[in-house]
């Protein structure tokens, strides 16, 4: 190393220690105290690798499992929907050997990766720009979005996942852009080893599973300009990057290993359920096929049939259908969409008429920017718009949410970036004008900076508040109440808690303990799972009684207030039923009707009352024998209260 490559390696260096710390510092000190969320005890203590078969366990199992009560089971997965990260599950047990369950211990863990991410970033960034640029785009990185889902521990994995995707980039950068071979094929340890690195990213989260196609298509546009022929450029892009469709190859592989093929017929049936319009193409083509027919056996017929038909109601109604849909709805869909996608990329509250135009102009105005500065290099920009489709897509595949398309900010972060640094060497342009426009860009990037700061302080304070009520809640129950090693429970009637069971057996200190809960009986609680209904969980009043069919025990849930109680029938907006043969909870498409008995996971149940077709007033629950006996504890939530009490199920309790 040269005396310049050793004075620009030390300037890296020290920004990248002044970015590290900083970061670290805000984040660690912007909470005092800090209590797990939902998934967390759950993931951390059933994941806990002990010995080898545990190893095994951990990398044959899908995350969610580790979540789930004795009685409650998610369907069987197969290697397409299984969700799979078990590398998470290593850090974890690390931390848990050291420090046991300290929630603040493991917020630290996800501080410390994000932390890192930020600098691999920043120096990814210097690749390619200024080392002034790459910094604030670390810092910009780390905080303009909304961060307080750190406060989760169970999203180690979007963390740990981009740190590796971010370590097989810097690889791959430093074996193709310093290498001076010009052979097709590459044997650079370098080159291997971000292979390995992408499978260990896979492991910890799906997202980057579409890295390999942005690498191909990067070298297939931006590199190789030295072949003319098509062939020639399939083929050179392809040998630059298939380590990275192996890696891709791989983890298909341990995938199928893991949970095999079973299934796939009820994973593209929950296809369909998550999105129900592409049944709806499938049922408009039916029509127009339908259609075609009659009109084939209309043109036999006389003028007068044809008038009769083409002025039916049905035709009206088609017509209708059509433009109010088209015209109407689905603008107002794709008008939302925009915007939360919008809220989602730059954590903005747009509330107003007013906060829409605003941002509406805002984002015209980088888009009109961006255009402009690679209006010479189109090639480097449709690469980056291609990146941003392969790393969006959890949030396409979900919703627009900061946890499932954080990957897109590196690719939005640089393309302003590099978008400005391409602006500002353009020497065709004005001194006056390049400096004015780069002023106010860098001065939005600074307003953005600081606004995150500011707004991740108050969110990370605003989680930690809650966790710790959170808490507090089953101090008091437990506090309040003393059980017996051999006790079992069956919760009921609570606001959705995940790893419920994992929680008593905290509070309890016995990870050996029961615990079943009745899913279908969670508490309508708005902002849960999807629940978007005006339901409180206290204040309100409700009652419980207990009752007995063909020698079993059983409980009606009763809400007296219909407007601000009742309980939830789905899971993750979809409707669920128990499915006796697999012995899990599948989605499906019918919803649930008032006057019939249905089977769950410990009985049967019958709908007394409901509003709409998912939430609750009146239900009825029976217990098969197997599930009750006499150290058994049903435990719920008082809605007046607001906290959890024992229920003696021998008597009624309003």
């Amino acid at each position: 190393m040269n005396f310049t490559g050793f004075k620009i390696f030390k300037n890296k260096f020290f920004l990248s220690l002044i970015l590290f710390l900083s970061i670290f510092l805000i984040f660690a000190f912007s909470i005092k105290q800090l209590w797990f969320k939902l998934d967390d005890i759950g993931t951390i203590v059933d994941g806990l690798i002990k010995n080898w078969n545990d190893f095994l366990k951990v990398f044959s199992t899908q995350s969610r499992d580790f979540t789930a009560p004795i009685n409650y089971k998610f369907s069987k997965p197969n290697f397409i929907s299984a969700i799979y990260r078990p590398l998470i599950n290593i850090p974890y047990t690390i931390i848990y050997y050291f420090f046991g369950l300290d929630a603040y211990i493991f917020y630290l863990l996800n501080v410390f990766f994000h932390a890192i991410n930020s600098v691999l970033l920043f120096y990814i960034f210097s690749f390619f720009m200024p080392v002034g640029l790459s910094f604030l785009g670390g810092f910009l990185f780390a905080f303009y979005r909304e961060m307080s889902w750190l406060t989760w521990i169970a999203i180690l994995n979007n963390v740990l996942s981009t740190f590796f995707l971010f370590i097989t980039t810097i690889l791959f950068l430093t074996f193709f852009l310093r290498s001076k071979k010009e052979t097709l094929w590459c044997y650079d340890w370098r080159y291997y080893l971000s292979g390995f690195t992408l499978l260990l990213s896979f492991l910890s989260r799906e997202t980057p599973v579409f890295f390999s196609f942005f690498v191909f298509c990067s070298i297939f546009f931006l590199c190789s300009y030295k072949y003319e022929n098509f062939y020639e450029k399939i083929k050179y892009s392809f040998s630059k990057s298939w380590i990275f469709f192996l890696s891709n190859f791989v983890y298909v592989l341990i995938r199928i290993w893991a949970f095999g093929f079973e299934t796939l017929d009820r994973t593209f049936n929950n296809f369909f359920i998550r999105f129900p319009f592409l049944k709806n193409i499938f049922l408009e083509k039916a029509n127009v096929k339908l259609v075609n027919e009659l009109s084939n056996n209309i043109v036999s017929n006389t003028v007068e049939n044809v008038s009769k038909v083409l002025s039916s109601a049905n035709t009206v109604n088609l017509k209708k259908t059509f433009f109010t849909d088209f015209f109407s709805e689905k603008i107002i869909k794709i008008e939302n969409s925009f915007f939360a996608w919008i809220r989602s990329l730059f954590y903005v509250d747009i509330q107003s008429f007013q906060d829409k135009v605003l941002y509406f102009l805002i984002f015209l105005f980088l888009l009109f920017f961006l255009i402009f500065a690679y209006r010479k290099h189109g090639k480097v920009l449709l690469v980056l718009f291609l990146g941003f489709i392969f790393f969006a897509w959890p949030g396409f595949l979900a919703y627009p949410n900061t946890r499932y398309i954080s990957s897109v900010y590196p690719i939005l972060i640089f393309t302003v970036l590099f978008g400005l640094y391409l602006f500002c060497r353009n020497l065709s342009i004005k001194l006056i004008f390049r400096k004015s426009i780069s002023f106010l860009i860098v001065l939005f990037l600074f307003v953005v900076l600081f606004a995150g700061i500011k707004k991740n302080h108050k969110g990370l304070n605003i989680t930690a508040v809650s966790s710790i009520k959170r808490k507090e809640k089953y101090e008091k129950f437990f506090r309040e109440n003393s059980f017996d090693n051999g006790k079992n429970f069956i919760v009921i009637s609570s606001p959705f808690t995940s790893d419920i069971h994992s929680v008593f057996q905290y509070f309890l200190n016995n990870y050996s303990i029961k615990l079943s809960y009745v899913l279908f009986s969670t508490l309508a609680n708005k902002g849960s799972m999807g629940c978007r209904g005006d339901y409180k969980v206290k204040g309100v009043e409700s009652k419980i009684v207990s009752v007995k069919m063909d020698g079993k025990k059983g409980i009606r849930l009763i809400s007296l207030n219909k407007q601000h109680c009742a309980w939830w029938m789905n899971f993750s907006d979809h409707p669920i039923k128990w499915s006796k043969k697999e012995k899990a909870y599948i989605w499906t498409d019918k919803k649930y009707m008032v006057d019939r008995w249905y089977d769950f996971s410990m009985g049967k149940f019958i709908i007394n009352e409901m509003i709409g077709d998912k939430y609750v007033t009146d239900i009825i629950f029976i217990f098969d024998n197997i599930w009750v006996d006499e150290n058994t504890v049903f435990v719920f939530w008082d809605t007046m209260e607001g906290k959890y009490k024992v229920l003696n199920i021998d008597k009624e309790i309003e």
